[in-house]
């Protein structure tokens, strides 16, 4: 497997991933998964959280 990803300019360990994925969820697996937390621990305030949104649309 680690001739094939490198082929194809990708690393042993990322393939094996790719592979488990599939194995283990099928065709669904091989989609983009988020990186984003399913939950935080530690909630923003309301305030704070509109702070950072407008930092982030007006920063890009």
């Amino acid at each position: 497997m680690a001739h094939d990803a490198a082929e194809t300019g990708n690393s042993g360990a990322n393939a094996s991933q790719w592979v488990s994925r599939y194995r283990h969820h099928g065709e669904l697996g091989l989609h983009d998964k988020s990186s984003t937390p399913h939950r935080q621990l530690t909630p923003v305030a309301p305030d704070m959280a509109a702070g950072f949104e407008r930092v982030r649309r007006t920063d890009k």
